[in-house]
């Protein structure tokens, strides 16, 4: 990647700036702190239920009770960032994030462990609404689809590098250890905070209230408000893998710790690879195009689950990548096409998405942890349904809302 491949807006907003470069790995990183508190202690979960003599609902009420918290206290650090600025809420937010971590390596029950998650969430929040912000202040419309790609692709290394080495940890610790490593990169990355300078140079005059109302605003577009819905789904069936693969691939499969990493590491890869092709694919493909084949690869996923999940791991991981390499084709043109409704409040807007998107993923986290006899084909079912819905829904949609030339 380079200069002369993505330029920026305003002469790099300020003199010193960070670089195009280092400012696509602070914005990865920014976005990627909510996978990396999730997916470093995954391989875990199964022993967190045993030490903490609790059950699979509570443990996974650590991840569901996190993601609807991060979406929700997202809504307030968009439209604060729309105000006041996007370093002020990302300084914060890291902040209380590596306290928060802290918490969680020490907590001795699970209730201790959840209410710690929560203040996790928090944390995670700041960074994670703003991010996409950002990149509106930062690049121009018409690179801003490639940038959304290459960060896909950047934060797509979390969810194969975090499992393993949360496995890795688990070899010479207990999992608290991995809240300890979590720590430690929030600590890293607030002094890389110190050096980013503040991309909004068009803060709102409106008192905290008022800029909380542009919520509203922004939620009453309808454009917007039907993708954020749409786009919302697939992180549903996402989450919903994400909550259980542990308990399937360990339980179900019999596989160790390390063994689960490494599938769970695998089928992040595949969306890294994913993502990354998206940049050649849409060379050739037009983004709508992508996006309506990415409901059918959904739509695939759950079919391939539901037939054949059950047999082998392998099968299983098979089925899911399917669903997985969807959802990495589909985010940066959705992205995209979701900022692009907004020309201003863009802090705003980039919270409602995260919002939107946190709040179907914990859902499905829910429906998941219930007792059922067999959730590999209920989430089969899921992916299909959604994908199903989705396919309908878009192509209503897409011509409802405003679409950038370069997406034509």
């Amino acid at each position: 990647m380079s200069n002369e491949n993505i330029s920026i807006n305003q002469n790099e907003i300020n003199s010193g700036q960070l670089s195009v470069g280092v400012m696509m790995v602070f914005v990865s990183i920014l976005t990627a702190f909510p996978m990396m508190a999730t997916d470093m202690y995954m391989p875990a979960l199964p022993s967190i239920k045993d030490q903490l003599n609790t059950t699979i609902e509570l443990v996974n009420l650590t991840m569901s009770g996190f993601f609807f918290v991060i979406s929700i206290s997202g809504l307030f650090f968009g439209s604060l960032s729309d105000r006041f600025g996007r370093k002020p809420v990302i300084m914060v937010s890291l902040t209380l994030y590596v306290a928060a971590s802290a918490a969680c390596a020490i907590s001795t029950t699970i209730y201790f462990l959840i209410i710690s998650r929560l203040f996790q969430a928090i944390g995670c929040a700041g960074g994670m609404a703003v991010s996409t912000a950002i990149i509106k202040d930062f690049f121009p419309p018409e690179k801003k689809e490639k940038a959304f790609a290459i960060i896909g692709a950047l934060t797509g290394f979390v969810p194969v590098t975090a499992p393993i080495l949360g496995a890795w940890i688990l070899k010479f610790t207990s999992w608290r250890g991995a809240f300890v490593v979590l720590a430690f990169l929030g600590v890293i990355t607030l002094i890389f905070g110190l050096f980013y300078k503040e991309t909004n140079t068009d803060l709102s005059k409106d008192s905290i209230p008022a800029s909380l109302g542009k919520l509203f605003v922004v939620l009453f577009n309808p454009s917007f408000a039907r993708l954020v819905l749409l786009f919302s789904f697939a992180p549903l069936g996402m989450m919903a893998f994400v909550g259980i693969s542990s308990f399937i691939f360990q339980q179900t499969f019999g596989l160790s710790e390390q063994a689960y990493s490494y599938y769970f590491a695998t089928n992040a890869a595949i969306s890294v690879l994913v993502a990354i092709a998206y940049i050649r694919i849409s060379q050739f493909i037009k983004p709508l195009t992508i996006i309506t084949g990415s409901f059918a690869l959904s739509i695939a996923s759950g079919i391939l689950t539901i037939l054949f999940g059950g047999l082998h791991p392998m099968l299983f991981l098979g089925s899911i990548a399917v669903g997985s390499a969807a959802f990495a084709l589909q985010r940066p043109p959705s992205m995209n096409l979701l900022i692009e409704q907004q020309d201003k409040n863009t802090g705003s807007a980039s919270s409602l998405m995260f919002c939107f998107m946190g709040t179907l993923g914990s859902i499905g986290l829910v429906i998941i942890s219930m007792d059922w006899s067999n959730r590999i084909v209920v989430l089969g079912v899921i992916n299909m349904l959604l994908g199903i819905m989705s396919l309908f829904f878009w192509l209503y949609t897409k011509n409802r809302c405003k679409i950038p030339k370069n997406m034509r």
